[in-house]
């Protein structure tokens, strides 16, 4: 076995942006997996409860996951010129704080080039991770409970948005609530600390925003298998990316 913390980020960006730094700023290790297992609304109308959804990448319709980078992205912006008075300056301040090295400028500057797309965020989970999760969710589900690959939406306005996402196509398969945040917070761990950390995303079919599941009362009578098949998979996940690691 290996030593692993499990901790409840709350609901929402906002609270992943309350706990998650304080978890990552107590790790006495750099190389970190995060993993978030969680539920989630369906945006396809073939989804079932149950049904487990490996994340790819995030569409993001929040505003929490914008705020760990926007220091670092308005510094790349505003004062890109190595030269600029204010440049120095700032770096100065972010190297005090995060112990970060002489050419973090540089690095700055090629990870908002990869990371930004037309001048937005755009979070993806780390293809290790994913792996791991789609291996030990294939192993690990149960009769029923089907396993899916690809995008998912984080949304802060959960209601309202909701209600529109009834009236729309989507290309995301699920909602949650808090992936595009983890993603936002390992980018800026990795830039401003040196850290190394992978994160992925585990969600399991809560409701259908879309349409109606008609599976509810299958669930529910195993729905404490289909729970632990969940949470099996995403330790062991964990477990192989360590093992990899070593």
């Amino acid at each position: 076995g290996i030593p692993i913390t499990a901790f409840s980020t709350g609901e929402g960006t906002g609270s992943v942006s309350c706990t998650l730094p304080e978890v990552i700023e107590a790790c006495d290790h750099d190389d970190i997996n995060i993993v978030r297992i969680g539920t989630s609304g369906g945006l396809q109308p073939y989804l079932q409860i149950g049904d487990l959804v490996v994340a790819t990448d995030v569409t993001k319709q929040d505003a929490t996951s914008e705020r760990p980078i926007d220091l670092l992205y308005a510094i790349q912006k505003r004062f890109h010129d190595p030269d600029h008075p204010k440049w120095k300056k700032v770096m100065d301040r972010v190297r005090y704080r995060y112990k970060t090295s002489e050419g973090f400028g540089e690095a700055l500057a090629e990870t908002f080039r990869h990371h930004r797309v037309k001048g937005d965020y755009a979070p993806s989970t780390d293809r290790s991770v994913f792996i791991a999760l789609t291996e030990a969710a294939l192993a690990n589900h149960v009769n029923g409970q089907k396993l899916f690959e690809g995008s998912i939406n984080t949304t802060a306005d959960i209601y309202a948005n909701t209600m529109l996402a009834a009236t729309e196509e989507h290309d995301e398969f699920a909602v949650s609530m808090e992936t595009s945040a983890i993603c936002a917070y390992r980018d800026f761990y990795n830039l401003v600390d040196g850290r190394d950390i992978n994160v992925g995303t585990l969600l399991m079919i809560s409701d259908n925003v879309v349409g109606e599941a008609d599976n509810m009362a299958d669930f529910f009578n195993r729905k404490q298998e289909f729970e632990e098949a969940h949470i099996l998979a995403g330790l062991e996940a964990l477990l192989e990316l360590r093992r990899v690691d070593n």
